[in-house]
């Protein structure tokens, strides 16, 4: 167990890390729930086909996927709670 380990951590520190961290996903889930629900009218407003409106969803994962290490390092410079709130 965590507190046989570390016996400087808070009581209730377990379930603060469980709850922030279960929020953070719930809302990434979120995010890329909206995103293929507005896939249809952003063909629409686009003027674009499936084809055309997939280079949206390819830009759209290669700039999140290029931006976590960057994200990472930041955490890592100026310390994770700074950057997640």
């Amino acid at each position: 167990m965590i507190s046989d380990i570390d016996n400087n951590t808070p009581e209730g520190y377990k379930w603060t890390a469980l709850s922030v961290t279960s929020l953070g996903m719930l809302v990434g889930i979120l995010n890329a729930s909206t995103l293929i629900i507005a896939l249809p009218t952003m063909m629409v407003k686009l003027n674009t086909d499936l084809f055309g409106i997939m280079w949206v969803l390819i830009s759209y994962t290669l700039l999140l996927t290029i931006l976590a290490p960057a994200w990472g390092r930041l955490a890592d410079i100026y310390g994770r709670k700074k950057l997640y709130f």
